[in-house]
């Protein structure tokens, strides 16, 4: 028996249980293998429980929250990332501890950490982004584009309705702020309000109709209501932007 915790639609420490089925590559089901070999559980795993710890019943991490079956192909077909592979992993990288990159954050000025900090996110490194945001917000609370990319980097690590409050503060400080207002709409969009997430996605486009970013994330949601015309003439704005816009 296995138990997961993590941050499920943004409700903080989510327990769920379930069983170990085996070791598989989810990929090579439809031909397209990943090349790793994952645990397969069938506790439930949601958005917000990705990189969260897999526990064994005696206690002990045996993996790392990674995959998810949705759209309702599958019931209760997850999978984690085994604990073994993550440290060997770990110990090909330059990995140093989290007290020394936050005290190094707080160090450097906003500036640094605001560039860093947008490197990191286009990188995908959503964990070192989160903290580096982290440390700028600590330094700068009222800077509304320091609060923004700290709601962006909390909705990466599944904090979201903390991300929805940063995205408050920064409307608040800068009303009519695109990136805030998709900020938002994703954060709504995580936890499974698809209407204030549109509305939200709606308000960002009036400021910026170009962000590809909210273009894509609307679209999918529209694509969800069915609503054909409207998805497939957001698409179109957005994939005619310049790629370099990614």
């Amino acid at each position: 028996r296995i138990v997961t915790i993590g941050h499920s639609m943004g409700l903080d420490y989510t327990v769920s249980d379930g069983l170990f089925s085996g070791k598989v590559d989810p990929g090579a089901a439809e031909d397209q293998p990943m090349g790793v070999q994952y645990l397969q559980i069938s506790a439930p795993i949601s958005p917000g429980n990705s990189g969260g710890p897999l526990f064994n019943e005696y206690g002990e991490v045996v993996g790392v929250n990674t995959l998810a079956s949705f759209g309702g192909v599958a019931q209760n077909l997850n999978f984690a990332l085994p604990i073994n592979d993550v440290k060997s992993r770990l110990a090909e990288t330059n990995v140093r501890p989290l007290s020394e990159v936050v005290a190094e954050g707080r160090k450097r000025s906003v500036a640094e950490l605001l560039r860093d900090g947008t490197r990191l996110l286009q990188e995908g490194d959503r964990l070192r982004a989160f903290f580096v945001y982290k440390a700028a917000y600590e330094q700068e609370p009222k800077n509304a584009e320091v609060v923004t990319g700290y709601a962006d980097a909390l909705n990466l690590v599944g904090q979201h309705h903390l991300a929805r409050e940063k995205c408050e503060e920064a409307l608040s400080l800068q009303p009519g702020s695109a990136r805030a207002f998709r900020a938002l709409g994703q954060s709504y969009y995580a936890t499974g309000d698809q209407s204030r997430a549109a509305i939200a996605l709606r308000r960002s486009l009036a400021a910026d109709p170009d962000d590809r970013r909210a273009l894509l994330a609307l679209a999918l949601i529209l694509s969800g209501w069915k609503r054909a015309p409207e998805t497939v003439a957001l698409a179109d704005r957005a994939f005619t932007k310049p790629t370099e816009d990614l």
